[in-house]
């Protein structure tokens, strides 16, 4: 499920040159989106975390208290390789590390998002200046051909009183 809206999200990077209004109307929302979703993100991240240091610390105690029972004698390094070993311990594991992926992967997103929003603001002022239009391009053309015109037209009426006179 969240990985449809990540790739929603990516797909919304995209910014259409002819649709700044609507890109810009949309980006505040989107951003706060992501942000809220990051939020989640790395709250979940930080309780997996927890929980995992917490069934370290059950598993520490059970594990040192099987071995009283059995007389076995542990040192503080198997103690710990059975722990990092310990079924329970890998599980927990694996989810802290997928929620520390889903909390880069959304923090990647909303880096991307605070991009766009500087390059809507870029694009933006390039459309204000006229970049995109072409009535400016060509009346910028225009006044160039009309400005060889009269250069030429300039040049011809000096050689001909040069010729009279």
């Amino acid at each position: 499920m969240a990985r449809d809206y990540q790739d929603e999200y990516q797909r919304a990077l995209k910014i259409d040159k002819d649709e700044l209004d609507r890109h810009l109307v949309e980006q505040p929302e989107i951003f706060y989106r992501i942000s809220k979703k990051l939020a989640d993100c790395i709250s979940e991240r930080d309780a997996a975390k927890e929980n995992l240091a917490v069934i370290d610390a059950h598993l520490d105690v059970r594990l040192r208290r099987e071995a009283s029972e059995d007389g076995t004698k542990l040192t503080e390094n198997s103690l710990r390789a059975a722990i990092q070993t310990h079924k329970e311990h890998l599980d927990e594991h694996d989810n802290y590390l997928g929620s520390i992926q889903e909390a880069s992967e959304w923090a990647a997103l909303k880096d991307a998002f605070q991009q766009r929003a500087y390059m809507l603001r870029e694009l933006v002022a390039l459309y204000i200046a006229g970049y995109y239009s072409d009535v400016v391009v060509a009346s910028s053309v225009e006044a160039h051909k009309d400005i060889e015109y009269d250069k030429s037209k300039a040049a011809i009426t000096r050689k001909r009183k040069a010729l009279k006179g």
